[in-house]
């Protein structure tokens, strides 16, 4: 996963593997698992405001990059995400009081 991170403005990846529905073509991860990672990246508590997940890139390309980032060529294998969505969890069932 690559990140931006908004304070720093700096770019940085992290080795995340992530779930994959096929059907949806979504990437899926949980925004308390990142942010844990940052976290403990940076030693302070992180929020959403405090970064953007950008995209993904391919492991080989992550690992070329990892090695010489000065002739890395990052951007050029940087596969954008074209969306960002937000899933919150919902009861299965919620209580109703009766109107009388």
């Amino acid at each position: 996963i690559s990140i931006e991170m908004e304070e720093k403005k700096m770019f940085l990846n992290i080795n995340k593997t992530c779930r994959f529905c096929a059907k949806c073509e979504l990437l899926i991860v949980k925004k308390q698992e990142i942010e844990d990672m940052l976290s403990l990246a940076f030693h302070k508590k992180t929020s959403e405001k405090d970064y953007c997940i950008i995209g993904t890139i391919d492991e080989a390309n992550y690992s070329e990059g990892a090695k010489d980032l000065k002739n890395s060529k990052f951007f050029e294998h940087l596969h954008l995400f074209k969306e960002k969505w937000n899933f919150e969890i919902m009861p299965k069932y919620v209580w109703v009081p009766n109107k009388k």
